[in-house]
Parts: structure tokens; C-alpha cells; sequence
């Protein structure tokens, strides 16, 4: 980094400084047209010449970029040149000569250059943030007339940047920064822009960022969800012009590359489940095309609203998906409704009335299985695929049969028919609750049911010894000497039977099967 380069540096952001923070808080309407070069306001020649006066006395104004404009009107109003150059020459402090002399100094010691400018620049933000007045900011680019020259500069250099963004989260409403902020996405750095500036409520802006955004959602998963929600809940607009995008895409990634169009209803999905605090679900309804259908669309809505799910609401909901023209499949799948249809059907004690529960499975089923094709241009669909709706209500019926004799033995004799109906994924997410609440039953880890089959088959010497000992492996892994008498009792044929354990023994005696047994000995 060569002295020229430094001395741009400072010389531009020194100027930058000054245009920003120093000028009086009170303009009144003729230097206003002073500044703004006015010519239909008729301002008397001498308080034009005391204005530039004022301004050549400011420190350093002789660096500023506007100088040669405020020497035309000070001599345009007769002004006297030797009070000009008693002005500039008395307010002349040289700093950024100061600190490109001091920069060359740190670099002769044996600073790295970088390091200098660094230093430099980070005191300079510093600065800028600390004295920033967005009012005598906004007035400055408004009187600009445009893009100011050195704005365009300035987007270019990353740690600008960063100084913007820093400056826009603070002064939301300076519209001087929120137009920097278009500047720098339509110079191609809209990766950059936070997600929570107020400026991407600007649709241009919110494109480019959307664009951005959503393309490391998609590349990298669920760790881009955070920031990509905060984008999308910036303001209402950004919410719905982010799920209408989303929304339209559904359809074609769908019907061209499955695959996506299933990780594009997840992204949709976490997108919704983030937002829950923002009262979206009328936004959401709207998105799931119900507002032909509002006694249903009604219906939906009372029972997420009320986390609970209500016959009468399920019955409207029954008869209207089994009529000629049923309400649109998307009302059907938020999670919360979906999440209460299995919780409902899939529970260890279920609560459901015997009269109503072809019901709930039916509802459940349609949601999984129907398939429906929309019309871009129309709005109007053209197809309810139903195929699969019989062989999923029968598969819910036979796994829920299973599920409801009274003890998970039951579903584990049966478990060849189980694997093949969770091929369903409907089934599968009701099988993963049901095994939830199983495990979680204070009796479930008794041993009085698997330990006596365990004891039983051992007895008969029909099994392969390694399955014995992956048992013993593992259980003693979860359990602690001191267990029941009636445990004991059940594991010690198991646990000292040298063939199944004679292995697993050390000749200190402090593993797991040896602690087990001299503990099993004490009783």
C-alpha cells in the first residue's frame, strides 16, 4: 500500500465525515437554496458570502469535494478573494496528512501495511458511527440531486459495507441508508445484506436478497433456516411475497423433480413453525387457496387456534372431503393439525369416540394420499388424484388394530406386517409417536414381560449364543447392580452362563457381568 493509496483512502472517508457531521442543525429556507444552488429563491449576495465564509472555516474544509462549487458562488457574490484564503488556510489542520505521515511511521517500524490501513479505517467507522446524524444525512442526499459519486466508491469496499449495515440497524428510517442498501444489491453484494435491515422492505432489495437467501437454504439445509426467517419476517409484505414465491413453485418442482418439491414444502413447513409468534396463520389459510371453501377453512383454524381438535369441526371437515368437489388438500396439512390427527389416533390411551374415529383416519389419509394439479393461469385445479386414498385408510385401520391390543408384545409378534406398513409415511410418523409414548411409560422398562422370553428361549438352547450376549451387553449398560430381586433373579441364569459371558469377564473383576454377579451374591 503506497502513500497515494492511504491518502485516497482517508482524504475521501475525512470528507465523507464532514458532509455528514458538520453542518448547524437549523437551516432556514435561504441557505437552504444556497446549498441546493436555488436560483428561483432571490438570496441577498451577502449572506450567500457569509454562508461560504462559515463553510471555508470549518476544520479541513479546503479537503472537501464540494469546495470549488462554494468558491463560485462565494466569488459569484462578489466576495473578496484574500478573506477566502484567510478562511481555508486558518481552518487547514492537515489530519489526513497527520495520519498518512503516522502510517508511514508504524510501516518504517516494521508494520505490515495491511495491519496500518486496517487501524486506520477502524478508527474511522468508529468515528463515523459514533457522530452519525441521519436528519443532516438525509438532507445532504437529498440536496445531492442523485447517487452521490463517492457512495458508488464506497460500495465497493467491503468494510464500508459492513459499516453500513452496522449504521442502517441502528437509524432504520435514514433513507440515505436504506438507498445505500439498494445500491450495494444492485452492485451484487446483496449476499451480504442482513436479513433484519429495514431496507429489504423494499421489493427490488428483497429479491436479489430472497434470490440469495434462499438458495443457501437450499444448499445448506436446515443451518440457513434461522437467517432465512428472518428475512421473511421482516414485515408482512416480505412474509407473504416469500411464501407466494414459494408457493408458486411448489407445483412445477413438484410435477419436475419430486424430490425437490418435497424439500421445498419442508422449507415451507420450518418457515411456518419459526414464525408461530406472528400470528401468520390467516396468511397461511389464504396461501392453502380456502377462501372458497370458509366453513371449512373456519374449521381449521378454531382447532389450531385451540390446540385441541373437536368433533363438530372434524365432522364438517368429513363431509366436505367426501363431496364431488372437496376443499383444497393444503388445508389439511399444517403441522399442527396433522401433528393432533396422529396424537389423537396413535395415542397409548386414545380419547377418540368409536363413532368418530373412521373419521379421523379418513382426514389423516386424504392428507397423505390425494394428489391435486393446479392451473397457473386459472387458479383452478384440475385434478384430485385419489388413487392411494382406499389402501391408506385400510393400512391406518390395520396398524391402529395392532397398536390398540393393549401391549407393545403384540405389535413386536407382528412386526413383518408393521415393516411393510410403514412404508407409508403417514403410518410411519404414527408408529414413531406410538413407540414415543410406549417407552416413555414408567413400566415399560420393567422386566417382568422381555426378560422371561429371554429366560425362556435361553432354556430351550435354540438360540445363537451372540444374541445372548448382546443382550446382556446392553442391558447391563442401562441398568445398575443394584437392581430388583426379581430382576436378578431373571438375569443371573443369563449373566453366568460362562459361554454367553466368559468373554466379557476381566481378571480384575471390575467389569459390568462381574460387579452384577458378586452383587447377585449378596442376596
Amino acid at each position: 500500500m503506497d502513500e497515494d493509496e492511504m491518502d485516497l483512502d482517508y482524504d475521501r472517508i475525512d470528507s465523507e465525515h464532514h458532509d455528514m457531521s458538520g453542518m448547524e442543525d437549523e437551516f432556514d429556507e435561504n441557505v437552504l437554496a444556497i446549498e441546493a444552488d436555488d436560483m428561483e429563491v432571490a438570496v441577498p449576495a451577502e449572506e450567500i458570502r457569509n454562508f461560504c465564509l462559515q463553510k471555508f472555516k470549518a476544520t479541513d474544509f479546503i479537503m472537501e469535494p464540494v469546495l470549488m462549487e462554494f468558491l463560485n458562488r462565494y466569488f459569484a457574490a462578489d466576495g473578496k478573494p484574500d478573506e477566502a484564503i484567510e478562511a481555508l488556510s486558518s481552518s487547514y489542520e492537515g489530519i489526513a496528512q497527520y495520519v498518512n505521515m503516522f502510517a508511514e511511521w508504524l510501516i518504517i517500524l516494521g508494520e505490515e501495511p495491511m495491519a496500518v490501513q486496517e487501524r486506520i479505517e477502524g478508527y474511522l467507522e468508529e468515528m463515523i458511527i459514533k457522530n452519525f446524524d441521519p436528519k443532516k444525512a438525509d438532507r445532504i442526499f437529498t440536496s445531492e440531486g442523485g447517487i452521490p459519486p463517492w457512495m458508488t466508491e464506497l460500495v465497493t469496499h467491503k468494510n464500508w459495507r459492513k459499516m453500513i449495515y452496522k449504521l442502517v440497524d441502528v437509524h432504520r428510517d435514514c433513507n440515505m441508508l436504506n438507498f445505500t442498501i439498494k445500491i450495494i444489491s444492485e452492485a451484487g453484494f446483496q449476499n451480504e445484506i442482513p436479513a433484519t435491515t429495514t431496507a429489504v422492505n423494499q421489493m427490488e432489495v428483497f429479491a436479489r436478497v430472497f434470490d440469495a437467501a434462499f438458495g443457501r437454504v437450499v444448499d445448506e439445509g436446515e443451518a440457513a433456516l434461522p437467517e432465512f426467517s428472518k428475512l421473511i419476517t421482516t414485515g408482512e409484505c416480505t412474509y407473504l411475497a416469500a411464501q407466494l414465491a414459494m408457493n408458486s413453485l411448489v407445483p412445477e418442482t413438484s410435477r419436475d423433480a419430486p424430490h425437490l418439491g418435497m424439500n421445498l414444502v419442508k422449507i415451507m413447513q420450518e418457515v411456518d413453525e419459526s414464525v408461530k409468534g406472528h400470528h401468520t396463520l390467516p396468511t397461511q389459510l389464504i396461501l392453502a387457496k380456502g377462501a372458497a371453501w370458509p366453513k371449512q377453512t373456519q374449521a381449521v383454524a378454531s382447532m389450531i387456534s385451540k390446540g385441541s381438535l373437536n368433533p363438530a369441526d372434524i365432522q364438517i371437515l368429513f363431509q366436505a372431503y367426501n363431496s364431488d368437489n372437496p376443499p383444497p388438500v393444503a388445508l389439511l396439512k399444517f403441522r399442527d393439525f396433522v401433528d393432533m390427527l396422529i396424537e389423537s389416533l396413535f395415542s397409548t390411551d386414545p380419547k377418540i369416540p368409536l363413532e368418530h374415529k373412521p373419521k379421523y383416519i379418513y382426514l389423516l389419509s386424504y392428507m397423505s394420499s390425494v394428489h391435486e394439479k393446479w392451473s397457473r393461469q386459472t387458479q383452478q385445479r384440475t385434478e384430485v388424484n385419489k388413487d392411494e386414498l382406499k389402501f391408506t385408510i385400510e393400512s391406518v385401520r390395520r396398524v391402529l388394530d395392532m397398536t390398540a391390543k393393549g401391549s407393545q408384545n403384540d405389535v413386536v409378534s407382528e412386526l413383518p406386517a408393521v415393516f411393510a406398513l410403514v412404508k407409508t409415511t403417514v403410518i410411519a410418523l404414527g408408529m414413531l409417536y406410538w413407540i414415543g409414548k410406549t417407552v416413555k411409560d414408567p413400566n415399560y422398562f420393567s422386566l417382568t414381560g422381555e426378560s422371561k422370553y429371554v429366560k425362556a428361549a435361553h432354556g430351550k438352547q435354540d438360540t445363537d449364543v451372540s444374541v445372548f450376549r448382546h443382550f446382556v451387553v446392553e442391558l447391563l449398560d442401562i441398568i445398575t447392580p443394584e437392581c430388583s430381586t426379581e430382576s436378578k433373579e431373571l438375569l443371573l441364569p443369563l449373566v453366568s452362563d460362562s459361554v454367553i459371558t466368559g468373554a466379557l469377564r476381566l481378571p480384575d473383576g471390575k467389569d459390568p457381568v462381574s460387579i452384577f454377579l458378586e452383587e447377585g451374591k449378596k442376596n
